[in-house]
């Protein structure tokens, strides 16, 4: 048996906008993050289930915390990637960071062993 990590997404959204999704033989999962690196802040407008958009303290610096690319609606998750991105500039960011932090987690949720 295989698992999707992929939200279910109807046939005519697929036909729309392909989807490359992984299939794996291990059951789906999710990864509680350390108290250090989960946020503090108040999402922004724009912030959707997998893609979190904050304003840090200093004013000018803006974070999209993306724990996947897998959403259940293409089109609602790009929408809500703009709307997150303009209302961190309307708040006054000049700098954006970029958090993957938790999708690698949610794609190595084993420690990677070097050899």
């Amino acid at each position: 048996m295989h698992a999707q990590q992929q939200p279910p997404v109807s046939p005519k959204a697929a036909m729309k906008q392909p989807l490359n999704v992984i299939l794996d033989t291990s059951p789906l999962s999710d990864v509680v993050l350390p108290p250090v690196l989960q946020p503090s802040l108040t999402p922004v407008n724009g912030s959707r289930t997998v893609a979190q958009f904050y304003m840090l303290k200093d004013g000018k610096t803006g974070v999209l915390a993306l724990g996947s690319f897998s959403d259940s609606s293409f089109d609602a998750f790009a929408l809500s990637l703009l709307t997150g991105l303009q209302s961190l500039k309307t708040l006054g960011a000049t700098q954006l960071v970029v958090d993957v932090v938790r999708l690698f987690f949610l794609q190595f949720p084993q420690p990677l062993k070097h050899v």
